[in-house]
């Protein structure tokens, strides 16, 4: 694991999160705008990304799902498919979620010393 993993829980296993160059990461949300499973697969390990089955299925459902305001592909939902399913993001915000994780480190710790 190296600075740019973090463990999340999804479910009752601990998964590394996967921060992605945002170039690669714009181009894996474009790839997976044309919703397919053999292209969602192919568009997943050329990224890095290991092509669980369920990431998969989260993924071209979202593609599927046309966005309520263009009617068009929503990427958006793209993106929080291969987030909370997936476990990956664009590396643009990985400050923001060390911040994040930093702060949340602290209030448990406090926590825990006022108990």
């Amino acid at each position: 694991m190296d600075s740019k993993d973090l463990i999340t829980h999804r479910g009752t296993t601990a998964v590394p999160d996967l921060f992605i160059d945002d170039v690669a990461f714009d181009r894996l949300v474009e790839a997976l705008s044309r919703p397919s499973w053999q292209g969602a697969a192919r568009a997943l390990s050329a990224a890095g990304v290991e092509p669980r089955a369920e990431l998969i299925t989260a993924v071209v459902a979202a593609g599927l799902e046309p966005c309520i305001v263009t009617g068009g592909v929503d990427r958006n939902a793209i993106m929080r498919a291969l987030g909370d399913v997936g476990g990956v993001w664009p590396e643009s915000i990985l400050p923001d979620v060390t911040r994040a994780t930093i702060e949340h480190m602290r209030r448990q710790d406090a926590a825990m010393a006022a108990a």
